[in-house]
């Protein structure tokens, strides 16, 4: 969920850059621009706190999964000095069994990080198809007549072509 809010303000401050770059005629054409910068600067700090959110959760479970793994050494430490003392148990064999649970405890580490890492992918991809699925707002006309089907061709003759502001047309009495 962290992840798929951090997705809906990225999509949000897209938009809202889209549209004051696409409008910028119309911002300035009606001395907007003071209000559209305040509505940038609080959807950012909206996607900010967001990020922050999931920085925490970062921040958080990061040093737990690797609290838990040293947890384990010391049990296994702990366990393992009583069994030397009781002597069922050898160094060379309770530093061997150390080695195997360092061996074994870094991909379950990565597992987890792995973990967050296809928590924010699935968000990323369910915003993705979202959009994918999404209706178009624009809706045929039932009522509308068919167009009719073009049989004698279209023709070009002599037409010319130049950029704004070049006085060498690029295309000169083509057809």
């Amino acid at each position: 969920p962290l992840f798929r809010a951090v997705q809906e303000k990225i999509a949000t401050l897209n938009t809202l850059l889209e549209q004051n770059i696409v409008g910028v005629r119309t911002v300035k054409a009606f001395t907007g621009a003071q209000r559209e910068q305040k509505r940038f600067e609080t959807e950012s700090g909206q996607m900010y706190d967001q990020m922050m959110r999931v920085g925490r959760l970062f921040s958080l479970a990061i040093p737990l999964v690797f609290t838990m793994a040293n947890i384990g050494t010391v049990v296994i430490t702990w366990g393992g000095g009583i069994q030397i003392l009781e002597q069922r148990l050898t160094i060379g064999e309770l530093v061997a069994f150390q080695g195997y649970l360092i061996v074994a405890m870094f991909p379950i580490t990565m597992l987890g990080l792995i973990m967050m890492s296809i928590s924010q992918a699935s968000a990323g991809a369910e915003r993705i198809f979202e959009i994918l699925d999404s209706q178009s707002e624009v809706k045929e006309n039932p009522k509308a007549p068919a167009l009719a089907t073009l049989h004698k061709g279209l023709k070009f003759e002599q037409v010319s072509f130049s950029y704004f502001g070049v006085r060498n047309p690029v295309l000169r009495d083509v057809s």
